[in-house]
């Protein structure tokens, strides 16, 4: 239930943002192990706060999960976001992201592209894949299972759009 409502959250954001937003993250819902007690989930979004481009953060003691929104000129990242958890002595575990950037392809796998920061992506279906161009402009919500797994972390897609001028897709 809860990933639902995740979901359908970041599909709202995803028709708010596309034409406003520079490549980047928009928002995470972040869910956290080990957050326990209020002075907790408090330090929590203290930390979270002081990141570059947080313009929102509000942590749920009860769901064990952190909201957080970004300005459009935000460089934060999630290995960024995940740092912080761990260095506050929590557990990260799966996040829900909505991230804008540019198509790039290795092969037959694509990645996302937002400045200094990559994803890989995942598809449901491996033909969803095929119906985007290399450096097509996009807004991606999905799935990160593991946001402390070595290397670009691998965006499970949920939801791809195309975003602003230029963006095109091969069908």
């Amino acid at each position: 239930m809860k990933v639902t409502l995740r979901l359908y959250a970041g599909l709202a954001l995803i028709g708010a943002a596309i034409a406003a937003h520079a490549d980047g993250l928009l928002h995470v819902q972040q869910t956290i192990f080990g957050m326990d007690c209020a002075p907790c989930a408090y330090g929590v979004q203290q930390r979270l706060t002081k990141l570059p481009g947080v313009t929102k953060v509000e942590v749920s003691l009860n769901d064990g999960t952190a909201d957080i929104g970004f300005a459009s000129d935000s460089a934060t990242t999630i290995p960024q976001i995940y740092d912080v958890l761990v260095q506050g002595g929590f557990t990260p575990k799966q996040a829900v992201v909505t991230v804008q950037g540019r198509i790039a392809k290795e092969g037959d796998r694509l990645k996302l592209i937002t400045g200094d920061s990559q994803y890989e992506l995942a598809f449901a279906h491996p033909g969803d894949s095929t119906a985007w161009q290399a450096d097509a402009k996009v807004v991606v919500l999905g799935e990160i299972a593991d946001p402390g797994a070595a290397g670009a972390p691998v965006l499970q897609v949920q939801k791809i759009e195309a975003a602003g001028p230029g963006a095109t897709t091969s069908s």
